[in-house]
């Protein structure tokens, strides 16, 4: 018998993965899948998990450019869905970068809301760097509904892994007594039989 041991050094960086309740699967639709971004139907949420590359990466604004372009693509065939866009955006969005304007530009375009600004009592930092003393605000939930989050916190746990505290935000979803379908649905009073679901996305 041979014996294999694996040893891992440090932590992997990059790409995104989004994971869904066995509950929601039957609403659910995977939409896109790539290196850096992700978009699921729930119902009619639209939930997009994104990973902009980090400063000193070779061409960096033209790939974030690109992503936006393409993410605000999705968001445009899906319009009658509530979008959710959440990730690791390697930026200040309230900096004077190029990043960052290119970002506040996608907000003001995609007409979202940022969830720290819908609810400011959290913590002003999602990234710590204990060793370098270092701190910064680079992970963001934004939505397109205000109404539809009803909470959001940047979470603090004793135990974490990572760098980049985690992020949660409850959302609401709707969807009608036939759970099977796949159909997506208006939150608006043409559907009376409509009713409010919550989901949960946890960032980290």
């Amino acid at each position: 018998m041979t014996s294999v041991t694996l040893m891992i050094y440090g932590r992997p960086f990059g790409g995104v993965i989004t994971l869904i309740s066995n509950k929601l699967r039957t609403i659910t639709e995977t939409v896109c899948c790539s290196e850096r971004f992700t978009v699921v139907r729930i119902a009619d949420c639209l939930l997009v998990n994104v990973y902009l590359p980090c400063a000193g990466t070779t061409d960096r604004e033209l790939l974030c450019e690109d992503l936006l372009s393409e993410i605000c693509s999705w968001c445009e065939q899906y319009n009658n869905c509530n979008i959710v866009i959440g990730g690791d955006l390697n930026v200040d969005i309230d900096s004077g970068s190029n990043i960052a304007c290119m970002l506040r530009r996608f907000i003001d375009n995609c007409a979202l809301s940022r969830c720290d600004e819908l609810f400011p009592n959290n913590l002003p930092y999602t990234y710590v760097n204990h060793s370098l003393n270092q701190q910064s605000h680079i992970d963001y939930i934004f939505v397109s509904t205000d109404e539809t989050v009803t909470n959001f916190a940047v979470l603090d746990p004793d135990v974490n892994f990572s760098d980049h505290l985690p992020l949660t935000a409850t959302v609401l979803y709707t969807t009608d007594d036939h759970s099977g379908s796949k159909t997506v649905l208006s939150a608006s009073k043409q559907h009376p039989q409509a009713r409010p679901n919550k989901l949960v996305n946890y960032l980290r």
